[in-house]
């Protein structure tokens, strides 16, 4: 079997991400998204709320005028008297009869209309009201209802009314109103301005509401990611010290291969040729795959296993079937998985960490990079750790020893790239080996 590095961190690029230090990201991704969610939906109301406050204003002063006007008429005798020609002695004389209509806040211009559409009296002279007997709001107002023409120009309103002045159920005219355009838009952003406002505020208490409820969520859920994380971990430590047990190599043998690859890997994510597979992910998989390196001496008699001599050629050859069988073992619970898992990397692991650099190890009898990564590191972490540690057929060799040895074995047993990383942080193996030594 050839092991395609690339292959298989594509295949892990795109696992479904389980491990703790991902659910941080969770909780950024969810928080711009509902930042995101939360601006677009205030956004869209805000537009719609504008878009009605706007046209509710509109309808607003189109009501308000008339009513002032009417008001107006009441109590001013001049606007009837001016539309009846008895003060018609000229358009200046009668400009007192729009006086009233001036005193209106916002109001620019005025003009008062007979029915047949000529201007009795208005605020200026430079007032034009030409064609004014054939504009339709005109020929509305003389019907009874209110006119108006709104336009937008440069974000600039104006707002010009046509209403009727009533006599009791007679029409005797029309009043004509200019808004100042200014005074308007001021009113109609002003408005929009108050809304945006109460919008954004809500937006915000609506944001962080849906954030507390979604970090408290988050948080219980990270604890019980957490306990289940750990249990895991102490499952796959409990399957591999089974088989230790079974061994003669008792104790801290499997924490401290474990921790001699994660030495390896974190070294090896420093050099250009591996740092774009050897992710976060991939150091922890590797590590929480480390102690199945020997689950298959489950399959080994005891006779063999623990026999405390040397084995017979035909006892060598039995032993050696147990990363076969590791890998069985391993390989029949992933079936069992519906998502991929750091059980590839253990299968793997389990299989091939006793093939050699040169092609004479087993069971397969791999050679160079055909090796998986993850077995070339167990490799050199369970045989440092085998000859550091005592054993009832020898005792522990010391770490000088131990260097000489595996030096002698780089291009042969072990990969020498591995073997130069080992070599910068023989230190921190030997601080491992004194810190986790057998009771």
């Amino acid at each position: 079997m050839v092991f395609n590095h690339t292959k298989y961190i594509m295949h892990m690029k795109g696992k479904v991400k389980t491990k703790l230090n991902i659910t941080g990201n969770i909780l950024i991704y969810y928080t711009v998204i509902i930042l995101v969610m939360v601006i677009a939906v205030s956004s869209l109301m805000g537009i719609i709320i504008s878009r009605y406050q706007e046209n509710h204003l509109l309808i607003a002063h189109i009501e308000f005028y008339p009513e002032l006007i009417n008001v107006l008429v009441d109590k001013d005798p001049t606007i009837l008297q001016t539309l009846s020609g008895k003060k018609s002695s000229g358009i200046s004389d009668n400009k007192s009869s729009v006086a009233g209509m001036l005193a209106i806040k916002g109001v620019s211009s005025a003009a008062i209309i007979n029915t047949n559409g000529e201007i009795a009296a208005q605020s200026n002279l430079n007032l034009t009201l030409k064609g004014i007997s054939l504009n339709q709001q005109f020929i509305k107002a003389l019907s009874g209802s209110t006119g108006y023409e709104y336009t937008i120009k440069d974000n600039d309103r104006s707002l010009i009314l046509y209403i009727p002045v009533k006599s009791g159920n007679d029409i005797k005219g029309v009043v004509y109103l200019s808004e100042n355009g200014s005074h308007l838009t001021s009113i109609i952003h002003g408005s929009r301005f108050t809304a945006w406002l109460i919008i954004s505020l809500s937006g915000l208490l609506l944001y962080i509401l849906l954030f507390y409820i979604f970090y408290h969520s988050f948080r219980k859920q990270k604890k019980i990611n957490e306990h289940l994380w750990q249990t895991q971990d102490v499952t796959i430590f409990a399957l591999g010290y089974q088989a230790e047990l079974r061994d003669l190599e008792t104790g801290k043998h499997i924490e401290r291969t474990s921790a001699y690859v994660s030495i390896i890997a974190k070294e090896l994510k420093k050099h250009e040729k591996y740092k774009t597979y050897m992710t976060d992910d991939y150091i922890s998989d590797l590590v929480r795959s480390a102690p199945l390196h020997d689950i298959g001496k489950v399959a080994i008699p005891d006779s063999i296993l623990r026999k405390p001599g040397k084995l017979t050629d035909e006892e060598y050859l039995i032993m050696q079937t147990h990363p076969e069988h590791g890998s069985d073992i391993l390989e029949k619970a992933e079936e069992r998985l519906t998502f991929p898992s750091f059980f590839k990397i253990a299968i793997q692991m389990s299989k091939y960490h006793h093939e050699k650099w040169n092609g004479t190890g087993y069971p397969s009898k791999l050679s160079g990079v055909d090796i998986p990564l993850s077995a070339r590191i167990m490799a050199l972490a369970d045989v440092y750790d085998a000859l550091s540690s005592a054993r009832p057929y020898k005792e522990a060799f010391s770490h000088e020893k131990c260097i000489s040895i595996i030096k002698d074995e780089s291009g042969k047993s072990f990969d020498p790239e591995i073997v130069g990383i080992f070599l910068t942080k023989e230190q921190e193996f030997k601080n491992v080996s004194i810190l986790m030594k057998d009771d």
